[in-house]
C-alpha cells in the first residue's frame, strides 16, 4: 500500500482478488486472503486473472498481441509481469488509462517529469 490508504498498481490486492474471483475460489477450495496470491502465482495468471482492480489482464493481452505471444511462449509468467518489469513506460495497464496521453497532458507534463513516481500511471 502506499501512503494514505491508496492502493500501489503493482502489488497484488488480495482482498480485491478474492471478491472478484470468489466463485472460482471457492470451488477450487481457496477459502480465505491467506491463499490468494499463492493461488494467483500458481493458476490465476494461466486463467488471465487480474491482480487488481488498476490492471485489466484480458484487456491487457487482447491489446498487445505480442505480449499474449511471449506469455504463451513462457517468456512472461502474465501481462501484468510484462508490464510491471517491461511494459511500464510504453504499454497502457487499463482500457481506463492511456500512458502517451497523460505523457501529453499537462497534468503528466507539471513540473518537467514525474519526480520520483515510475511511470504516468504511478503519477496519476
Amino acid at each position: 500500500m502506499l501512503s494514505g490508504g491508496q492502493q500501489d498498481w503493482a502489488a497484488f490486492d488480495a482482498a480485491w482478488y478474492f471478491k472478484r474471483y470468489q466463485d472460482v475460489l471457492t470451488v477450487l477450495g481457496v477459502v480465505g486472503l491467506q491463499d490468494c496470491e499463492a493461488f494467483y502465482t500458481a493458476h490465476g495468471t494461466v486463467l488471465r486473472h487480474s491482480p487488481n482492480p488498476y490492471f485489466d489482464e484480458d484487456w491487457y493481452l487482447a491489446r498487445y498481441p505480442h505480449v499474449a505471444s511471449a506469455v504463451v511462449a513462457g517468456l512472461h509468467a502474465s501481462g501484468f509481469e510484462h508490464y510491471c518489469t517491461t511494459g511500464l513506460l510504453t504499454h497502457n495497464p487499463h482500457w481506463l488509462f492511456d500512458e502517451q496521453f497523460y505523457a501529453r497532458h499537462p497534468a503528466g507534463q507539471a513540473g518537467g517529469g514525474y519526480h520520483g513516481y515510475r511511470n504516468g500511471y504511478d503519477h496519476y
